[in-house]
C-alpha cells in the first residue's frame, strides 16, 4: 500500500455532491466535450469494435457519443439520479449502452474491454482498488483513457476570488492526477493528446448554473444568501463578455491514455 497521503478535499462527503438534484439537473451545462473526442477513442480501441468501459459516466455524455460505433459500453456510475438523467437525454435509451448503478469499486463488469475510459470522476474514486481492478477487466495492450474537460475563457482569472471565497470546500488542494497515479505505481503512461477547441454557447444564466454543479459550489451545500451573492458577483464579472445575454465559449479535451498498474 502507498504511503502517499491523499489530498484532503477528495472526502466521500464531497464526491456525494454529485447525487444533489440540483447538481443533477445543472449537470449537462457544464463544459462540453469537443465533438472530435469520439473518433479519437475510438482510435485507441483494441480492437475498434470492442466493449467499452466507463467509469463515473455522469449523466453519459461520452458513452452516448460512442454508443453508436461500438459492440457494448458499460456505463458505471455511483449516483443513481446521474443515471436517471443520462437514460432521459439523446441517445440515452441506446442498446449498446449498459448503464449500471454502482460504485466503480464494486461494479459488476463483463470484460474484456477494448477500452477503459473515465473522466473527472476518476478523482473521487479509491485509486489503489479501482486502477487494479480496470487493469484486470482490459484486454490485452488495450488503453485506459483519462479525460478532462477544459473551458478557459477571458474571465478565468477574474472568477478565482469568489470561487475561493463561496467555496463549500475550504480544504481543496490543486494536484495533478496522473502525477499521483504514477507515484503511487498506478498508471504507466503511454501518451497524452489535445482534443478541439470546439465552440459552444451558454446563456449567462446557464454558465452561472453550470458552476453550481461542482463539488464546491451546489447550491443546496452553500445556502441560499451565499448563493445570490455568489451569482451576482459571477454576473458582473461575465456579462461585459456576452451578446444579448449569450457568451461564446470554447472546449477542449485533455486526453492521457496508457496502462493502469
Amino acid at each position: 500500500m502507498n504511503d502517499r497521503r491523499r489530498p484532503a478535499h477528495l472526502t466521500p462527503h464531497n464526491a456525494a455532491t454529485f447525487q444533489i438534484p440540483g447538481v443533477v439537473s445543472n449537470y449537462h451545462l457544464r463544459t462540453p466535450y469537443p465533438p472530435e473526442l469520439a473518433p479519437f477513442l475510438l482510435g485507441l480501441m483494441s480492437p475498434r469494435t470492442a466493449a467499452v468501459l466507463e467509469l463515473g459516466c455522469g449523466t453519459g455524455e461520452i458513452a452516448r457519443m460512442l454508443a453508436p460505433h461500438v459492440g457494448r459500453i458499460d456505463a458505471v456510475d455511483i449516483s443513481a439520479p446521474m443515471l436517471e438523467a443520462a437514460r432521459s437525454m439523446p441517445s440515452g435509451d441506446h442498446p449498446a449502452i449498459a448503464w449500471i448503478h454502482a460504485p466503480a469499486e464494486h461494479a459488476p463488469l463483463a470484460p474484456p474491454y477494448g477500452l477503459a475510459i473515465s473522466g473527472d470522476a476518476l478523482h473521487w474514486m479509491d485509486w489503489e482498488v479501482v486502477l487494479p481492478k480496470v487493469r484486470a477487466a482490459l484486454a490485452p495492450r488495450a488503453h485506459l483513457a483519462i479525460i478532462g474537460a477544459k473551458c478557459e475563457p477571458p474571465w478565468s482569472a477574474q472568477l478565482l476570488d469568489p470561487i475561493a471565497r463561496y467555496s463549500v470546500m475550504p480544504d481543496f488542494e490543486r494536484y495533478d492526477l496522473i502525477d499521483e497515479l504514477t507515484a503511487r505505481n498506478l498508471f504507466v503512461k503511454s501518451g497524452e493528446a489535445a482534443i478541439g477547441p470546439a465552440q459552444f454557447t451558454r446563456s449567462v444564466e446557464a454558465y452561472v448554473d453550470a458552476l453550481h454543479a461542482t463539488a464546491g459550489l451546489p447550491r443546496e451545500r452553500m445556502g441560499p444568501a451565499a448563493a445570490h451573492a455568489f451569482d451576482e458577483e459571477v454576473r458582473t464579472i461575465v456579462l461585459p463578455h456576452a451578446i444579448h445575454g449569450v457568451l461564446s465559449l470554447e472546449a477542449s479535451a485533455h486526453v492521457v491514455w496508457g496502462s493502469p498498474g
